[in-house]
């Protein structure tokens, strides 16, 4: 998806991850963007830092129509629900409502292994990661792995990377990795 001039809103900045990852993505593809989040720009003082010097707009405290009204792409956190009054706002004006992660599988060229479920997710991932790259394939790991901002693996890989991602069931929605490893407890 190509993000250049086109205005997005990243919904959810928070103190790590994907908010952060988005805004920072999309700043660096050319995109116009802001950031809305509910929480203090005080409690968020940390996120803002790590982004100085980007070209983005922060909204903090509050969520208003006007952003959303205002948005091309809303980049959504996975714990905001699909029905969300401000995402049903942004769709009526033609919005692409997206995931962080929906974001990194539509620019990844890499082969994708995702493995989600109840338990396990990060020793399986970590396995097949450490599986592969002794057999010499070319190896990434990402997702919600503990400080990997998956967006930024982008520039290494090639179509021979495997990219490994640890994924909740709700990231996984609208996705399709080459392989999904479904972790079950019984």
């Amino acid at each position: 998806m190509d993000l250049r001039g086109k205005r997005v809103l990243v919904m959810g900045l928070g103190l790590q991850g994907s908010g952060m990852a988005a805004a920072r993505y999309a700043a660096q593809q050319g995109a116009i963007v802001r950031v809305t989040d509910m929480k203090s720009p005080e409690v968020l003082a940390p996120s803002v830092r790590a982004l100085a010097g980007l070209p983005i707009e922060f909204i903090l405290g509050q969520h208003r129509d006007e952003d959303f009204v205002w948005a091309d792409i809303v980049i959504r956190n996975p714990g905001v629900p699909r029905d969300s009054r401000y995402l049903l706002l942004a769709q009526e004006h033609g919005a692409r409502i997206e995931m962080e992660i929906a974001l990194f599988f539509m620019a990844c060229p890499g082969r994708i292994i995702g493995i989600t479920g109840t338990r396990g997710k990060t020793t399986t991932t970590s396995l097949i990661h450490a599986i592969l790259q002794t057999h010499g394939l070319q190896v990434v790991i990402g997702g919600n792995v503990a400080g990997v901002e998956t967006l930024s693996l982008l520039p290494q890989i090639t179509p021979e990377t495997q990219v490994v991602l640890e994924l909740s069931s709700w990231q996984l929605e609208g996705l399709a990795p080459i392989v999904l490893v479904l972790l079950s407890q019984l």
